[in-house]
Order: C-alpha cells, then sequence, then structure tokens
C-alpha cells in the first residue's frame, strides 16, 4: 500500500468519485497529490517542498517549547511529591521521638520510685537491733543462746523412787 499524505485543498475537487469543498483536508497518495497539484486543487507541489523547511522548523520549535513545558511541569510535580514525603516522614518520627521520650520519662520516674522504695526498706527501724546506728548495714546476729535441755525422765529405780 502506498503511502498516504494530507493536503488542504485550495478549490474544489473530486477525489475517488467525491466532490469535496475548498478548505477540505484529505488524505491522498502521492500520485493523486501530484494529479490535485496540476488541476490546481492544492498549491504546486514544489511550493509544498519549499514550505517545508519552514514549517519543519517551527514544528521543532513548538516541540521544543512543548518539551520544555513538560520538563518544568514534571519537575515541579516531582518536587512537590518529595517534599510531601519528606514531611510525611519527619511528621511519623517526630511522633516516634515523642513516644520514645515519653517511655523514658515514665521509665525514669520509675527507676526514682524504686530506688526511694530500697532506700526505706533498707533504713533502720525503731527496735531492729539488728541494724547499725550509723546507718551501716545489719550486723550479724549476735550468738544463740545456747538451747536448755529438757530433763529427760529418770527411770524409777534411778530416781530413787522405791517400789
Amino acid at each position: 500500500m502506498e503511502e498516504l499524505i494530507e493536503v488542504t485543498l485550495i478549490n474544489p475537487a473530486k477525489i475517488d468519485g467525491v466532490r469535496q469543498p475548498a478548505g477540505v483536508t484529505v488524505s491522498v497518495t502521492h500520485g493523486v497529490a501530484g494529479q490535485l497539484a496540476d488541476s490546481g486543487a492544492i498549491p504546486p507541489l514544489s511550493d509544498l517542498d519549499d514550505l517545508w523547511p519552514d514549517i519543519e522548523a517551527a514544528l521543532d520549535a513548538e516541540n521544543a517549547e512543548f518539551e520544555q513545558a513538560v520538563a518544568e511541569k514534571a519537575k515541579e510535580i516531582a518536587e512537590t511529591v518529595v517534599k510531601a514525603a519528606v514531611d510525611l516522614a519527619v511528621d511519623e518520627l517526630a511522633g516516634q521521638r515523642d513516644e520514645a521520650v515519653e517511655r523514658a520519662e515514665t521509665a525514669e520516674a520509675k527507676v526514682a520510685s524504686l530506688k526511694r522504695q530500697l532506700a526505706e526498706s533498707t533504713k533502720p527501724h525503731e527496735g531492729n537491733t539488728l541494724a547499725a546506728e550509723d546507718g551501716s548495714k545489719p550486723k550479724a546476729a549476735a550468738a544463740k543462746a545456747p538451747a536448755t535441755k529438757k530433763a529427760k525422765p529418770k527411770s524409777p529405780a534411778k530416781a530413787g523412787v522405791k517400789r
């Protein structure tokens, strides 16, 4: 199949048996385009060839401007997305930090409370003979008093009991 080109009619023309008014853009083969140019329905192809470098330069300039605009917009979108992600991460980390600080403060308070309880439990109490007066560790308990021996019942014969 032959390659088609688009041409805009400057005068009415009959293409493939169908009348087309001036101003319509149609797709035709190069052979049909040559016939349309010869009949005056489109500008001569040599005129189009002369205009093509200008058209191509204009299209290239428009494409460059378009690509520049797209690149700028893409950069703006990327910066916005990155900023939002960083803000979210910072907020999450700040929340975790606050929770860790709260847990540390709670732990410090618990340690202080346990230290107070320990100090109270090792403090000498009145009447505690084991605790030293100077607050040092209690000394070992005094030696136990010897236990008294229980008297064994003597047999009646040894006890001097008469029978």
